[in-house]
């Protein structure tokens, strides 16, 4: 008897603890505006286009639902019978009537996460690999197909069928590289998007970009602080035949393996370091180690700054696709804003251009024409675009875009910001001017603050 009084009574808890947990759930969804039955309706929804190979359901706590998805794309867009490989992208969903972010990756995308744009906006988001990165590979790579229009045209491929599932306003977005590729998109497809916001995107003007020399040589931080970081070059260089076993030793764990030589990458990494020292701005000047320090704290130095990894063959490889397109089209930088005597001491290198890069055996011809024609369309007919750059990033400063006044974009640059300036860390009257400026061009009543 009392046996069976217990079942009946945790029955009876079992079951309004039950109702407890639905009815919270439910008034949670309906509070956030999103339809129980859409994580469901949105798989179905993309399972019934063909070009959707696979959607992978991921774990998250930032969205209602977040996918991987695989998606068929042809090599050559201009060939209808062209071979074809599947792309990578992520769908972080929210309601099919909310605003889509679409971020467009200028390398692989490994991961999924948030960013700071949507959850501005409150956005669906939508994460787009690059093609010839991570798992958007051919079977074959050929070269020639990898260019900014068959780029631009993968991605709107991919908006062309999402549209049918989302109707509202589409907003484009990317850092760096893939601030770059929503720039072009932009260009290609200029009704694709309704607003795009760039994140430190450089438009180079040349192959190999001069104003980033002028930059770093003579523009960027203080000239006492430009003499101190080319005086702890002169001193790596002056030290190398010391530190060169440090250099193997460190190299040998982390299984680095250099085509070009572990004395070359050391001194590429000394010609890098003033690009990378104001790109992060990670040390202040008065961290620079001086000719008194120990060998192994003029090291630990040097790495934090200027990573060896990059110059590794596995790196090489993965970045072969950024130096193919850089140097046919986008535009890169060279070593030449170091000063004449930090180059008379270099013993190995002989090549001050990061071509040595490029893959091997494969040819580059450099169309300035494409450029030309981009930058024209960002001055003269470029709206509703916000550039965001830092104050001491090369890539930002030494490579921003010059607006001419002919559209309604603008560009909000973070005062000594680096690589790394976003809206979050912008001062609250530049974050006023872009949460304004966005709400008139999407039709929003309210976005959320950061």
């Amino acid at each position: 008897m009392r046996i069976n009084n217990i079942k009946n009574l945790l029955t009876k808890k079992s079951l309004s603890f039950f109702l407890l947990i639905y009815f919270v759930t439910v008034s949670q969804k309906f509070a956030q505006g999103i339809d129980s039955t859409d994580q469901s309706q949105l798989v179905v929804k993309l399972k019934s286009f063909p070009e959707i190979v696979s959607v992978t359901k991921l774990k998250n706590n930032s969205f209602n639902e977040v996918l991987e998805v695989s998606i068929t794309q042809p090599i050559d867009h201009t060939n209808p019978n062209s071979k074809t490989f599947t792309q990578r992208l992520y769908i972080g969903h929210m309601n099919f009537n909310n605003p889509v972010v679409i971020n467009t990756q200028g390398y692989s995308a490994n991961r999924f996460y948030r960013f700071e744009l949507s959850s501005i906006l409150n956005a669906n988001q939508i994460i787009v690999e690059n093609r010839y990165f991570g798992k958007s590979m051919p079977d074959t790579l050929i070269w020639n197909y990898l260019t900014s229009k068959q780029v631009a045209e993968d991605i709107h491929h991919i908006t062309r069928i999402l549209k049918k599932i989302y109707k509202n306003k589409w907003v484009s977005t990317g850092i760096s590289k893939g601030g770059q590729t929503c720039l072009f998109y932009r260009k290609y497809y200029p009704d694709d998007v309704d607003a795009t916001v760039a994140y430190v995107a450089p438009i180079n003007p040349e192959q190999e970009n001069r104003n980033i020399n002028k930059f770093i040589s003579s523009e960027v931080g203080t000239k006492k602080c430009r003499k101190r970081i080319e005086d702890f070059q002169l001193l790596l260089l002056d030290k190398e035949k010391e530190l060169l076993p440090i250099v193997k030793k460190y190299s040998e764990k982390k299984k680095y393996k250099f085509r070009i030589g572990i004395e070359k990458a050391f001194e590429y990494g000394v010609l890098e370091y003033p690009f990378s020292f104001w790109q992060w701005g990670a040390y202040t000047c008065d961290s620079i180690p001086s000719d008194r320090s120990t060998l192994k704290n003029i090291f630990n130095k040097y790495i934090k700054v200027s990573s060896l990894g990059l110059y590794s063959d596995k790196t090489v490889e993965y970045l072969g696709p950024l130096f193919y397109q850089s140097y046919n089209e986008l535009g890169y930088y060279n070593f030449k804003y170091n000063s004449e005597q930090v180059i008379s001491k270099l013993k190995y290198v002989t090549n001050l251009s990061n071509n040595i890069f490029l893959p091997q055996n494969v040819r580059v011809e450099y169309n300035p024409a494409i450029l030309k024609s981009v930058i024209n369309y960002l001055q003269n007919e470029g709206n509703n675009i916000i550039y965001v750059y830092g104050g001491n990033d090369p890539w930002s400063s030494g490579a921003a875009i010059d607006l001419i006044g002919k559209t309604n974009s603008f560009k909000i640059v973070k005062k000594n910001g680096t690589h790394a300036s976003r809206i979050l860390n912008l001062d609250e009257k530049q974050k006023d001017k872009i949460y304004n400026n966005l709400k008139k061009w999407l039709n929003l009543k309210k976005i959320n603050r950061l």
